[in-house]
């Protein structure tokens, strides 16, 4: 039995044929959404070039919740903007009292991985000097983007799959040097529509 933790888009309005500018609109909130498969039997009936039949679709195969985050919660759902420690510290300020910033740090063995991936990156969009890649339509970029995923997790790397929930820590120091950030925000001030 495996696991997919995904996000999951509750959606509050119903439509056809929305413009992308208005989808948001749409939107209720989010929650988590575990998409279980039971990879052995999915192995099989793979091999029949049906889809994943059995091994993704039986009962209890899914699992939503514990809560629904509501779309004004969340400060940037799509994750369209990075946000430093800084700036991630001031947003958050505006809407709580109590605000720790702390940075997601890799294990050495995590970092190295991650900075061949990173250098790889590099070499690739050095191909692309004028950045004409931001004239590609997005759902272009998420088709390559998955294609050259499956590709690349196609091939078995055994450091990347010796890595795991250890080799990640939360810290509060050396946030500039952190590969992502986080706030932990206590103690919402309390504002009314029209002050927001």
């Amino acid at each position: 039995m495996d696991y997919e933790c995904e996000l999951a888009c509750v959606v509050g309005a119903g439509g056809r044929d929305i413009p992308v500018g208005r989808a948001r609109d749409h939107i209720f909130g989010f929650t988590i959404f575990n998409d279980f498969s039971a990879r052995d039997a999915q192995a099989i009936e793979m091999q029949g070039g049906l889809g994943p039949g059995k091994g993704k679709d039986f009962d209890k195969a899914n699992a939503l919740g514990p809560c629904i985050v509501t779309l004004d919660e969340i400060v940037d759902p799509y994750h369209f903007r990075e946000f430093d420690h800084a700036e991630l510290a001031g947003l958050c300020a505006q809407y709580f009292d109590e605000v720790r910033v702390l940075g997601l740090f890799g294990s050495p063995r995590y970092m190295e991985i991650y900075d061949e991936e990173r250098a790889k990156l590099d070499r690739l969009l050095a191909k692309d000097p004028l950045r004409l890649r931001r004239l590609v339509p997005i759902r272009v970029k998420q088709r390559l983007y998955d294609a050259m995923l499956h590709r690349h997790r196609g091939r078995p790397d055994p450091r990347s799959e010796a890595i795991e929930v250890g080799d990640f820590e939360l810290r509060e120091d050396e946030l500039a040097a952190a590969l992502d950030v986080c706030a932990v925000c206590e103690r919402p001030v309390n504002l009314t529509l029209s002050s927001r």
